[in-house]
C-alpha cells in the first residue's frame, strides 16, 4: 500500500472513529430532553466503534497484508453506504 494513500485512509478512519466515539458519549450523557448531564457519566465505545478501532490498528502496522488490505477496504466500502443511506443519523 502506497504511503499516500496510506495516511489518507488513517485521516479517514481516524474521522470516523471521532464521530463514532462521540455519538456513544451523546448516547451515554444525555438526558430524555437532549440536555447533558451536569455530571460526566462513565460510558463504553459500541461495538462499531471497536470495529474502527481495529481497522485503525491495521493501518498502523508497518506491513499490510492482502488479508488486511481486504477488510480494510471492505469496511470503508461498508462505512461510504453507511453514511448515504444515513444510517448514523439515527438514534
Amino acid at each position: 500500500m502506497e504511503q499516500e494513500v496510506k495516511e489518507s485512509l488513517i485521516r479517514k478512519v481516524h474521522i470516523v472513529v471521532g464521530e463514532l466515539a462521540n455519538k456513544d458519549y451523546l448516547k451515554a450523557n444525555t438526558n430524555k430532553q437532549g440536555r447533558l448531564y451536569k455530571k460526566h457519566v462513565p460510558y463504553s465505545l459500541s461495538q462499531e466503534t471497536e470495529q474502527a478501532k481495529e481497522i485503525l490498528d491495521l493501518l498502523y502496522k508497518n506491513e499490510v497484508t492482502k488479508e488486511d488490505e481486504e477488510r480494510i477496504k471492505g469496511y470503508l466500502l461498508l462505512n461510504n453506504m453507511y453514511k448515504i443511506t444515513g444510517q448514523y443519523d439515527k438514534k
